[in-house]
């Protein structure tokens, strides 16, 4: 067994954006790869955020498999939610090819956390919930990062910056620590399996995403020219860091680049609870008032003092403490203030488009009887339809059946929605006059995600400047698994991608062998994390 594979992770790249610098060579590395391999996109899982894409990737499995729709978990029993710092041990293509003796090395990938025992070395990702904690297996490999990089970083938290230089400068200190990372343990370690992610990427392109489309309500074509070849540099910083990587492997080893999602402006707000209450499905007991700060407040006051220039950051945990709630308060803030008894319906506080009924049994304090469950689904997604041909939006609406298997799927929204392939991004704070209002969510948070990533393979056996069609996330690992030429655990969704291998080659004439499971075992065992999720057991 000598192939070997290389995974590298673009968090949320896009052809839509490195598609004309790969053609106009600033990104060298790339377009060599995409010239002597295979390209096209990679379909995200829905919604398409990071956390159940990545998760999907690992595991090969769709999100009513893995039970991981967002960045939060519903609290049991209640209407909140909490962050989601747990990984699925166990069933990561990590975990299976350390079964086999293979040695493997992960460093950044979102959702590892906490570190865990493998054949070779982690180090968690996006998640974490904070350096103070363990974030590397073996412990001590923490203290060579530390000492190779001057001071290890995971990761940088846009939303805690008012001043873009100052993001930048550290965003290109962070993946400078991330490449000194990665030569260090390709140097010590000798690797079956590598993977990495950058999320700067997804940071940058988030944060600046105004500057780079002429559309953008926040289009500044005074700062645009600036911010946008600052994108590009950062990119050229990205393409440098994969020929690092690259120029490491032998003639055995296959190069994977991927994303978990693509990327595009984020034009609009659509407040759900609020039109949720407009249509009736949600009920509140007493007005919800509206006051204090918000961070765009906050900069816009500092802006007219003329100080905002000299201020670097101004971190979540402090700013709570100096000044009062958001303006616009949360849905988790209002809870006690819904008349549950007459709400139907509600959106909490997850980062994607959904919609809750407020069922009876399964809610605190449901309305829904199960009998009247899908008639007021049915009625709920015919409001949606008409929302969506009265804006323009272009909503896609789901059931939760209808996208999902697996014995999570009772753990999922009852209603999942896209409007305008994630252009309006849902809001589920409440009080605002308009149910929609033009604008981005926030000044750092201009860009959003889009169902459609990017995958790029290269190495022996791939066929050459092709574009290949129809990858989804979950079909990298059983790709990676045949031609490693282990058997594909049945439990998984994805399917071998053939179509990238050269067509008279061992890869694309060998059969896909599967590995069976225990049905039975597997549901039991699958009973019993819903159990341990909903606080049951």
């Amino acid at each position: 067994m000598n192939a070997k594979v290389f995974v590298i992770g673009l968090d949320g790249a896009t052809f839509e954006l490195i598609k004309p610098w790969i053609e106009e060579g600033a990104l060298p590395t790339l377009k060599t790869l995409i010239d002597k391999g295979v390209h096209g996109n990679l379909t995200s899982t829905i919604p398409f955020i990071t956390c159940p894409a990545w998760t999907s990737f690992k595991t090969g499995m769709n999100p009513g498999k893995t039970g991981v729709f967002d960045f939060f978990a519903r609290v049991p029993n209640s209407y909140k939610t909490r962050p989601r710092f747990q990984s699925l041990q166990g069933k990561s293509i990590w975990d299976i090819l350390s079964k086999k003796n293979m040695t493997v090395g992960i460093i950044n990938v979102p959702t590892t956390y906490p570190p865990h025992r493998v054949q070779g070395f982690m180090v968690t990702g996006m998640l974490t919930p904070s350096q103070k904690k363990e974030f590397t297996y073996p412990k001590n490999l923490r203290k060579d990062l530390d000492r190779v990089t001057g001071g290890y970083s995971i990761n940088i938290d846009r939303l805690e910056y008012l001043n873009e230089d100052q993001f930048l400068k550290d965003l290109y200190k962070l993946t400078e620590k991330r490449i000194k990372a990665v030569k260090y343990v390709l140097e010590k370690y000798s690797l079956d399996f590598f993977m990495v992610v950058f999320v700067g990427t997804d940071r940058i392109q988030h944060f600046f995403w105004k500057y780079l489309d002429e559309t953008h309500p926040l289009y500044d074509e005074g700062r645009a020219q600036k911010y946008r070849n600052e994108v590009k540099d950062y990119w050229i910083q990205i393409d440098s860091a994969i020929k690092d990587i690259v120029d490491t492997i032998d003639e055995h080893t296959y190069v994977i680049i991927m994303s978990d999602h693509g990327f595009g402006s984020q034009k609009k707000n659509f407040y759900v609870n609020d039109w949720l209450e407009k249509k009736g499905f949600l009920t509140f007991k007493e007005e919800v008032t509206v006051s204090g700060f918000t961070r765009e407040s906050v900069k816009n006051v500092l802006k007219k003092l003329g100080v905002l220039k000299h201020v670097k950051a101004l971190p979540i945990s402090k700013g709570r403490k100096l000044l009062p709630t958001g303006r616009y308060p949360t849905f988790e803030e209002v809870i006690p203030k819904i008349d549950w008894s007459n709400t139907k319906a509600y959106s909490c506080q997850h980062s994607f488009d959904h919609i809750y009924l407020n069922v009876k049994g399964r809610d605190p304090h449901g309305s829904i009887t199960e009998e009247a469950y899908e008639s007021m689904r049915n009625d709920l997604i015919d409001e949606l339809k008409t929302f969506g041909e009265e804006t323009a939006l272009q909503v896609k609406i789901y059931k939760r059946e209808e996208i999902y298997t697996g014995v999570h799927v009772s753990s999922a929204p009852d209603i999942i929605f896209l409007l305008k392939e994630g252009e309006c991004l849902t809001v589920k704070k409440v009080g605002h006059s308009s149910v929609v209002e033009d604008g981005s969510f926030k000044d750092m948070h201009t860009g959003s995600h889009r169902p459609h990533g990017i995958l790029i393979a290269y190495g022996p056996h791939i066929k050459k400047g092709v574009t290949v069609d129809d990858a989804e996330i979950i079909d990298i690992v059983p790709t990676i698994l045949h031609i490693y030429g282990i058997p594909i655990p049945q439990e998984m969704d994805g399917t071998v991608l053939k179509a990238i291998f050269e067509e008279h080659s061992e890869l694309a004439k060998r059969e896909v062998k599967y590995q069976k499971v225990d049905e039975e075992a597997e549901k039991i065992k699958g009973t019993i994390e819903e159990l341990k999720r909903t606080g049951k057991v």
